[in-house]
């Protein structure tokens, strides 16, 4: 890890001439040509002018950690600082005097680099194996809140996307001077007796009933929850509200008073919730304000969204099916395969596939693609994901560059895939959904066609003409004169 400094001001001014001084005690190097993405980068501005916001943007997007630092107030006063963290800064400070700047400075390039140290270690990288940029960026935030505060944290992700894993590496991290054991709870199978109040535990004999208490004096410990410990709800949607918000108010409160007592035990838990779906009705007066409470949100990627990490995640599951001090290297063809299949299930899917690699491969040496098994076999070249290259992602610079939401971007892809599958499709609503692997009424709700009539599978003049569908386009693959295929 490099740290360097770039200076987009005049150097002989006296704001920056002070800056260097006040960072004279740290080690600097000049930027490099390619900075590596573990570098931290510090550029140094008078204000934010197109080429500072160029320099940012290009330095960063490898993964550089940029502090942008204003030689004075006046540097951001026009438009503050937040064009400098849409161009890819991770902080921007402005020098009011040298000794703070010093202390600022410093204090960032230390948790920044603790924070680094800690991603590309054996801890984390044995955990979620990746090398990808988004990846990394994930850990990078994942790592900072697990190790630097108690925070709630909230795992949004399908099946198999490493949310029980994520949450026990936060416990991991997690560096309070006192800290218990790490207890799951799947809440698919909870069932509460007493609403609310099972969260706060009872005194025995508070009430008539036989069954004991989920939490509380008696309860954690019957789960294994001790107040210094972390709680980890799975599918915490599952758990009816009342529940959720009386846990969360007691951690947020540091104390809970058991029904029946009149004492106020201090706590200190962690609460890691998980789920499978995004939650529902945010900001709305009836929703529940549980979600919003919870400190960190991180959403786990399927595999499908950074398929080119698959292969080494692939090679950590490998080394561990595999006899201690296995060289384990994957031949390009087996990465591509990898790279290509679809894996529903995410590593779940992965991992029953590299069982049976590792059954077949007869090691030392690099695995190759004879270690597929027979029955997967059949599926090479079935899958072509060349699409997702450096065009796709040119593309969705150019969108957020120019202030596009993350919603108007899918909506915009999902339009031209509709507009695209009906103009091969001859403007047939049906086929165009089998071709995307979609149902008919999603394919009309975005064309405006009537779901009833999309469902017969009638092709419609109409149907082209919504999404705007050019003539040439339904005339098929051949030249422009040509007749359109019928059907048999």
């Amino acid at each position: 890890m490099t740290r360097w400094i770039s200076f987009v001001s005049s150097e002989a001014s006296a704001a920056a001439s002070s800056v260097r001084s006040a960072l004279a005690d740290m080690v600097w190097a000049p930027q490099p040509p390619v900075p590596d993405g573990s570098d931290i980068g510090l550029i140094v501005f008078d204000r934010v002018s197109a080429d500072v916001l160029d320099l940012v943007r290009g330095s960063s997007r490898g993964g550089v950690r940029i502090l942008a630092v204003g030689t004075s107030p006046e540097a951001v006063e026009d438009i503050g600082p937040w064009p400098l963290l849409d161009a890819g800064a991770a902080d921007v400070v402005v020098r009011m005097d040298d000794a703070g700047l010093a202390d600022q400075v410093s204090a960032r390039l230390t948790r920044w680099g603790e924070v680094e140290g800690l991603v590309h270690s054996s801890e984390v990288q044995d955990a979620l194996a990746g090398r990808t940029l988004a990846w990394t960026s994930l850990l990078r935030e994942i790592v900072e809140v697990a190790r630097f505060s108690d925070a709630s944290v909230l795992l949004i992700g399908e099946s198999g996307t490493g949310k029980d894993v994520v949450a026990r590496l936060i416990h991991e991290l997690d560096a309070r001077p006192i800290k218990d054991e790490f207890v799951t709870i799947d809440c698919r199978t909870f069932v509460g007796t007493h609403d609310g109040e099972d969260l706060a535990g009872h005194h025995p004999g508070t009430f008539e009933e036989a069954n004991p208490p989920f939490f509380g004096d008696i309860g954690l410990e019957t789960l294994g929850v001790r107040d210094a410990g972390t709680i980890f709800l799975d599918e915490v949607g599952n758990l009816p509200s009342s529940l959720r918000g009386s846990l969360l108010r007691n951690i947020e409160q540091r104390i809970r008073r058991p029904v029946g007592g009149t004492s106020w035990p201090t706590s200190n838990l962690r609460l890691i919730c998980s789920t499978s779906e995004e939650p529902s009705g945010l900001g709305s007066e009836t929703a529940d304000d549980f979600w919003e409470r919870i400190t960190a949100w991180f959403r786990l990627p399927p595999l499908r969204e950074h398929r080119d990490d698959i292969p080494t995640i692939a090679e950590h599951l490998l080394r561990r099916l595999r006899p201690d001090g296995e060289v384990i290297q994957l031949d390009p063809a087996l990465d591509a395969f990898l790279e290509s299949r679809d894996y529903p299930a995410n590593v779940h899917d992965l991992l029953t596939l590299v069982r049976g690699i590792s059954a077949r491969h007869a090691g030392p040496g690099v695995v190759t693609v004879g270690s597929i098994p027979q029955d997967e076999r059949f599926k090479l070249g079935m899958v072509d994901h060349s699409w997702q290259t450096q065009d796709l992602e040119r593309a969705v610079r150019h969108a957020i560059d120019a202030g596009a939401s993350l919603k108007t971007i899918g909506a915009t892809a999902r339009d031209a895939a509709v507009r695209i599958a009906l103009s091969y499709e001859g403007g047939d609503v049906a086929r165009a959904a089998k071709r995307l692997r979609a149902t008919t009424r999603t394919i009309a709700s975005r064309t405006g066609v009537d779901p009833e009539e999309a469902d017969t599978g009638r092709s419609t003049s109409d149907v082209a003409s919504i999404v705007e569908v050019p003539e040439t386009a339904l005339l098929g693959a051949g030249d422009p004169g040509e007749e359109p295929m019928q059907e048999p």
